[in-house]
């Protein structure tokens, strides 16, 4: 929801990969950061691939930032045509931290949509389901079309499109009935 304080989750579209008793997990996905995906690959020779094919194979895919928890660490997210090593199954997607992902997309060879994303966002129990109580978020059933098949910057309107009204009627004001 908007908000008057700008804080590091406006207009941040979240996509909650896991939520159960013990809390939520989830990903922005509409927030590029400027790190290049092939300094995220780094070497892999070893494993036949060339600097300049490893380049030219992740050069149109970007980073995101996923949120303020472990920035440092890569997580996949793709569909379900491959798994590897540190898969975790969930409904529609998959979600991989391992390198053998990277080192698959690098040689062409990795799922047919992914997002390679630099932390997570996370609650815990009963956290999450406090600020939508709060009318702190919207929440919408998860669209892999707007996930990986929508420009960056018309993710936050049609995922709130997907509720029926035009995003620019919301306000930063918010009450209870």
């Amino acid at each position: 929801m908007p908000s008057k304080e700008l804080d590091l989750f406006d207009g941040s579209v979240i996509y909650v990969f896991s939520h159960n008793e013990d809390g939520a997990v989830g990903f922005i996905i509409n927030q590029p950061s400027t790190i290049p995906f092939h300094d995220l690959v780094g070497d892999i020779t070893e494993y036949g691939v060339s600097e300049e094919e490893a380049k030219e194979k992740t050069a149109p895919h970007l980073v995101y930032f996923g949120g303020p928890v472990n920035d440092d660490k890569g997580f996949v997210i793709h569909t379900l045509d491959k798994t590897y090593r540190s898969t975790i199954d969930k409904s529609d997607l998959r979600m991989t931290s391992s390198k053998d992902i990277l080192i698959d997309i690098a040689k062409g060879e990795g799922p047919i949509h992914f997002m390679l994303t630099l932390g997570y966002a996370g609650w815990d129990a009963g956290q999450l389901e406090e600020e939508i109580a709060d009318n702190v978020w919207l929440t919408v059933k998860a669209s892999t079309d707007i996930i990986f098949k929508c420009p960056v910057s018309e993710r936050y309107y049609r995922a709130i499109k997907l509720l029926g009204f035009d995003p620019s009627l919301l306000s930063g004001e918010a009450g209870h009935a």
